[in-house]
């Protein structure tokens, strides 16, 4: 069967995409500095939402399962035509891309990430892709500064003819700083846990249509108050999800 190159390579035109509409959400502080009062928590559960937003559509956790669910759909795809199958069984690949928007732009964003896949059989058959991403992002735009590092395993199983499909198991830990250019809202630093289990992403759009992510966020203001907030993220399909925080508000995400 013949090596194919990996289609993350060919979608970057939909990560850029991904990270302009994302930059357009994720700047939007929810409360203002006078709002304030020492009985509030240091960072609020709107600005919290605001890192989570990034963290999924921000060339996060969205597309990197878009881009996954390419690559076995193209895998799944050149099998049927195939005339044997079991050559790719154990194979790897890994790279990297990175993506930027002009210096100039009113919203600037930053990419880079690596990746790296292998193929598990059993009786040379399919049994799951192991993904592992790792990356650094930067968002910008006159109120805020946005940075994080990311890393991420998905376990894509659902690969069987006869299933609609793809399964995806995830684990994905983001680390980010969200610095107030004019005051409007705190800044801090966090680190974000998300776990899933069995997220559906269908094979023929390739986007997520149902499934449950655990997310726990924790982190410091720069004038050193600590918080720490539980939530869940469900998607709905159609690029949409909802982010509850545990015994609070939710808040809607798109990508």
């Amino acid at each position: 069967m013949k090596r194919m190159s990996n289609p993350l390579l060919r979608s970057k035109a939909a990560l850029l995409f991904l990270c302009v509409a994302a930059g357009m959400s994720v700047v939007m502080p929810s409360c203002k500095k006078d709002d304030k009062d020492s009985s509030e928590p240091a960072v609020s559960q709107a600005e919290v939402a605001t890192v989570v937003n990034s963290a999924i559509t921000n060339g996060g956790v969205a597309a990197q399962t878009t881009s996954a669910a390419t690559t076995a759909s193209m895998y799944l795809s050149a099998r049927k035509g195939a005339k044997t199958t079991g050559a790719d069984c154990g194979y790897t690949d890994e790279n990297s891309f990175q993506l930027s928007s002009d210096a100039n732009a009113a919203t600037t964003f930053s990419i880079d990430y690596t990746y790296k896949f292998v193929i598990t059989c059993v009786a040379d058959q399919y049994q799951s892709f192991n993904f592992t991403f790792a990356g650094k992002t930067a968002l910008g735009t006159s109120k805020v500064s946005l940075a994080d590092t990311s890393a991420a395993t998905f376990a894509i199983t659902g690969l069987e003819d006869a299933s609609a499909n793809l399964v995806f198991n995830q684990a994905f830990d983001n680390k980010a700083s969200l610095i107030s250019k004019d005051g409007s809202s705190p800044s801090f630093y966090s680190t974000l846990k998300y776990t899933a289990t069995n997220v559906t992403v269908s094979k023929s759009s390739l986007q997520i249509i149902s499934g449950t992510a655990a997310v726990k966020i924790t982190g410091i203001t720069t004038s050193g108050k600590s918080f720490s907030y539980e939530g869940t993220i469900v998607y709905k399909g159609n690029n949409k999800a909802v982010f509850t925080i545990t015994g609070g508000s939710s808040f809607d995400l798109t990508w």
